[in-house]
């Protein structure tokens, strides 16, 4: 539909650029809290809501940009490039993340999950989980992907020792899977 002579999707986002920027309290699909960030950085994150990720990831860059230092403009860019399918840009802007903010359990969950993409980001991907799991020492998911983790890179022991718990508690298909996956290339079933 057209006003004016002008594409529905370009009011709109010419909207999400002037629109005043408030604080935001919560977010749809997971995407982080903003508070107090940048214009840009607050576009990018719309522009992720309604499913414009090279809009939202060409916000986040010119939020970066301007500010390197802000893990909200940062966080909300790999998030973006990860929706886009650009994961090794997704891995380093989460990388970029957890050095700004260690902690950061998003990064973190996400540098774990990368960690099962390649073989090379294996070991980041453990550590990342480890943390996490010190955080959250009762995060199932978490658990799981590490013990899966720890299977590739032939720490059978380690793997095994996070599955048996996991493996106690009514286990889903898919872990079940895993962990009967990595028993069989331990040689310990």
């Amino acid at each position: 539909m057209r006003l004016s002579g002008i594409p529905t999707a370009a009011l709109d986002r010419l909207r999400v650029l002037t629109m005043p920027r408030v604080t935001v309290l919560s977010r749809p699909s997971g995407l982080p809290t903003a508070i107090a960030q940048s214009a840009r950085t607050q576009a990018g994150y719309e522009y992720l809501e309604r499913g414009w990720v090279d809009d939202a990831i060409r916000e986040f860059q010119r939020a970066v940009e301007q500010q390197p230092q802000s893990i909200s403009a940062q966080l909300g860019l790999a998030i973006a490039y990860e929706q886009a399918g650009r994961i090794a840009e997704a891995w380093q802007a989460y990388q970029q993340v957890l050095t700004l903010e260690p902690q950061n359990q998003r990064a973190l969950t996400a540098v774990g999950t990368l960690g099962g993409y390649r073989p090379e980001w294996q070991l980041q991907g453990i550590e990342a989980l480890t943390a996490l799991l010190a955080l959250e020492p009762q995060n199932v998911d978490a658990r799981a992907q590490r013990a899966l983790l720890l299977g590739y890179q032939g720490r059978f022991t380690e793997a095994i020792a996070d599955y048996e718990p996991l493996l106690t508690n009514n286990p889903s298909p898919q872990l079940l899977a895993e962990a009967a996956e990595i028993y069989t290339y331990s040689g310990d079933f």
